[in-house]
């Protein structure tokens, strides 16, 4: 039974990870390209609340409507960590596609950490998801 909403991806060991170079560039223009629906999603909720709010204290915007950007916020930033955790991204060394493998023996139960490794270069990068 998968008891994760993560992809069937293989499991790498903390210690194999070790033998590899990190690729920080890699990493940042991987979270670059994700970073305009999550920040968008949170600027939307936090308009929902507190724009909302402000505006429903003058009699200028309803409840439901509140709401409704609050739901479609989250739901905006929710959408994007869920793609996010399912791109390939690609490799600056090589620009090949980067093989991910999800990073076993956490102590947190509640998040994973998907390292994405990029062979030909031996170069990697560990991205943090939470459940």
């Amino acid at each position: 039974m998968k008891t994760h909403n993560l992809p069937d991806y293989p499991t790498i060991a903390l210690s194999d990870l070790s033998q590899l170079k990190l690729d920080e560039a890699s990493g940042r223009r991987f979270e670059r390209r994700f970073l305009p629906g999550t920040l968008g999603g949170i600027v939307v909720v936090f308009g929902g609340f507190f724009g909302g709010w402000a505006l429903h204290r003058f009699g200028e915007f309803s409840d439901g409507s509140s709401g409704l950007l609050v739901i479609v916020g989250f739901s905006l930033a929710l959408w994007t960590h869920h793609r996010m955790m399912r791109a390939r991204p690609v490799s600056l060394q090589t620009g090949q596609e980067m093989s991910p493998f999800v990073v076993g023996g956490l102590p947190d139960p509640d998040c994973y950490e998907i390292a994405y490794i990029d062979a030909a270069s031996g170069t990697y990068f560990r991205r943090r998801y939470i459940e």
